[in-house]
């Protein structure tokens, strides 16, 4: 079985052959901040030590990000696009914290809960920090208690940023998924540990272009983030959303 070694956070991790790189980074607990999961914004760009050669040559949009970024593809890969075929060992990310001990780890309290569908819900957190801010599209990384470990998982921000003790996300349960059933489970009162926010998915704040937005599902958790601001903004660019779901019963209420 594969071995995948974060000399960052000093963590080995066992890994299933064709693993997806993101999932083997959840599993682990690795420090590893990830936004898009497509590619597309570089957040998950991670220094290769060894094992560049498992994760074969980077495709055309994996180059192009890291070099929008000044990154060497023949360094730095994004973990989001590459799966497990042999021993990786990972050096730093370009977006992590340098300092782990100045990781945004912040007691957030459940205030409220809302079922959208059969399957799908929203959690309203209070966090009581006086630095907490976040920017539309960013997310933030759950710390789930499990037997004698803890499990990290990232869920986007869907609220305004205008409310600076609250924020909001969008979980759909998956069977047999612990940590969005663990989420579901929470009820007002509980206290949950959560570390962020991070990311670089957002929008160009003093752009006047028309916005097209595209999102699936609970997809649309940091796309109505960016909406709400936009709407409070009072903004003059028009603004063009494609919703899609795969039945009528899915449809967020």
């Amino acid at each position: 079985m594969p071995r995948v070694a974060f000399t960052r956070d000093q963590l080995t991790h066992d890994a299933e052959d064709g693993k997806w790189l993101y999932d083997a980074c959840q599993e682990a607990g690795a420090s590893v901040p990830f936004a898009c999961k497509a590619g597309a914004c570089g957040t998950c760009a991670t220094e290769i030590l060894q094992g560049h050669e498992f994760l074969g040559e980077p495709r055309a949009r994996e180059v192009r990000t890291l070099e929008a970024s000044g990154l060497d593809p023949k360094r730095y890969r994004l973990l989001c696009l590459g799966d497990v075929h042999g021993d990786l060992v990972l050096g730093s990310s370009s977006h992590a914290p340098q300092d782990k001990a100045i990781l945004n780890v912040l007691n957030a309290q459940v205030e409220a809960y809302r079922p959208l569908t059969l399957t799908v819900c929203e959690q309203r957190f209070r966090v009581e920090s006086p630095q907490f801010y976040f920017r539309p599209g960013q997310y933030m990384i759950f710390h789930m208690p499990e037997i004698n470990k803890i499990v990290r998982r990232s869920y986007s921000i869907s609220s305004s940023p205008s409310d600076t003790s609250r924020f909001e996300i969008c979980v759909r349960a998956v069977s047999g998924g612990y940590c969005s059933n663990y989420v579901h489970r929470l009820t007002p009162g509980d206290l949950i540990n959560v570390e962020g926010p991070y990311g670089e998915f957002s929008l160009a704040p003093e752009s006047n272009r028309e916005v097209i937005l595209v999102a699936t599902g609970t997809g649309i958790s940091p796309i109505k983030s960016m909406l709400l601001q936009l709407f409070e903004r009072k903004t003059p660019r028009r603004i063009r959303l494609l919703f899609g779901l795969r039945r009528l019963r899915s449809l967020l209420r």
